[in-house]
């Protein structure tokens, strides 16, 4: 049997890459992970500036010890796909110890001092027998962020 840990941003629809000169917007990044494998956990945002960041795990499930590992730091500005680099080598990564429902939390503010934006991303550890695929390889060679960015892009036009 094979655990796998499946990261669900709550806000599927997404506000990053959206208007830079609206309010600082961000979100993290669907993905699967194997029980046991460290996990960057990723960011989004509207702005090119970066951002300070903390994140924190807010529900585990019972008997878990995990906790965000380097959970706080800055970025350097965005890379391709609106996703914050971080810096220094610092990169917040969480490694799920028990199968269940994870809650992270991640707190941005600009640097120019402005209000900041808050995201909450949705873990769960999925056991699946043996052999049976997750269904995540539907679109080889396309990034989930650029899979979601361009399903939001569609769905704004439609509106």
């Amino acid at each position: 049997m094979t655990l796998l840990l499946l990261l669900l941003t709550s806000n599927p629809a997404g506000t990053a890459c959206g208007d830079p000169a609206a309010g600082l917007a961000v979100t993290g990044e669907p993905l699967v992970l194997r029980l046991g494998e460290k996990g960057r956990l990723r960011l989004f945002g509207n702005r090119r500036e970066g951002v300070a960041y903390r994140w924190t795990l807010r529900a585990r499930p019972v008997g878990s010890l995990a906790d965000v590992v380097q959970p706080e730091g800055t970025t350097v500005g965005v890379t391709s796909e609106c996703e914050y680099a971080y810096s220094d080598g610092t990169v917040p990564n969480l490694t799920p110890d028990v199968g269940g429902d994870y809650l992270a939390h991640v707190e941005a503010r600009p640097m120019d001092g402005g209000p900041p934006a808050f995201a909450d991303v949705h873990l769960r550890a999925l056991e699946l027998p043996a052999g049976e695929t997750t269904g995540c390889d539907a679109f080889p060679g396309i990034s989930t962020a650029a899979l979601a960015l361009t399903l939001w892009r569609r769905r704004r036009a439609r509106q």
